[in-house]
Parts: structure tokens; C-alpha cells; sequence
């Protein structure tokens, strides 16, 4: 609808306000059940809460926990599981798929978790491009039986700037 508009400025203005949040809802059902997925400026106070997340699976890429998300330790409504992983050089090695793959199995059963309770749950990692849509599409083709290629083409749909690694996909 938006882009039949008259007014290809106001169209422009929402796209960059939609696209330029920090995390995107990519799945939903009418009950409350969310997933969104983003970088993990995503997971800071103000957008985390203005979102309403209240269960969260943080990857950190580089070896370092985003201080701005302790916060999330202190509530203990909250769901929450976080890995630390030293990826390097994402796209030449598959080092960063084998440490996934070594929680892969725990991060599916979480995000099942969360579909059951009908959480509102932020999948973050750095960029919000790689790693968190290689795990949330890992469950989808393991839990749901969804053609990755189906999800991604969904992802890249709403979260422009998706772009699993070679070595992610090729798992």
C-alpha cells in the first residue's frame, strides 16, 4: 500500500523508520508469540523495553558481552540464554559455524521454549545479519520444517540488511 502512495517522501520516511530500528518482528502468531531479530543495540533498556521483550537469546560475535545488556540479568521475568563466541574472519573460515553448531541444539530447544510460553523474544547478535538468522532459521527448518530458503527470502523481506555468511549456510 505504502508504495502506491502520491507521496514517495512519506513512504521513504517510513521505510527508513521501520528498517533503521535496531530489530525487526519477523514471526508472529495472534496470541503473542513474537521473534524479532537485530543487532544487539536491540537488547538495550530503552528499545527492549519500549518492545516489550521478555525473553532473549543473545549471541556476542566478538568475544565481548555488550555491557548495555546486563540489565537483562536483573529482571527475573525475563528469559534469557547468551554465548560469547571469538568469530573471526566469519567468511573464510568455518570456525564461526563450529561454534555455533556446539550450542546449536541448546539455542534450538530455547527459542522452542519461548514459542510455547508465547514469549516476545529478541534473537540479537552483533550486526543483527548473520549469526541470529542462522540460528532462528536452523530451528525453523529442524522445528517447523521450513525451506531455509522460504525464511530467508521471509527475513530479507523484513530485515533488509540479512545476509547469513557462506560458511553459516553451508553448515
Amino acid at each position: 500500500v505504502a508504495h502506491q502512495s502520491k507521496y514517495p517522501e512519506i513512504v521513504d520516511y517510513l521505510t527508513d523508520l521501520v528498517f533503521k530500528d535496531p530489530a525487526q518482528k519477523v514471526l508472529w502468531n495472534d496470541t503473542g508469540l513474537q521473534i524479532w531479530l537485530g543487532c544487539n543495540k536491540a537488547a538495550h533498556p530503552e528499545f527492549a523495553t519500549n518492545m516489550g521483550f521478555d525473553a532473549f537469546l543473545l549471541l556476542y560475535d566478538h568475544g565481548l558481552q555488550d555491557t548495555q545488556t546486563r540489565w537483562i540479568d536483573k529482571d527475573e521475568d525475563i528469559m534469557k540464554i547468551s554465548y560469547t563466541f571469538k568469530i573471526i574472519d566469519v567468511d573464510k573460515t568455518e570456525q564461526s559455524w563450529k561454534e555455533i553448531a556446539l550450542r546449536l541444539s541448546k539455542m534450538v530447544a530455547f527459542i522452542e521454549d519461548c514459542c510455547e510460553k508465547e514469549r516476545r523474544l529478541l534473537i540479537s547478535c552483533d550486526k543483527g545479519v548473520s549469526t541470529s538468522v542462522t540460528v532462528l532459521l536452523a530451528f525453523l527448518v529442524l522445528k517447523r520444517n521450513i525451506r531455509y530458503e522460504t525464511a530467508l527470502e521471509h527475513f530479507k523481506k523484513i530485515r533488509l540488511e540479512v545476509a547469513p555468511s557462506y560458511s553459516m549456510l553451508r553448515g
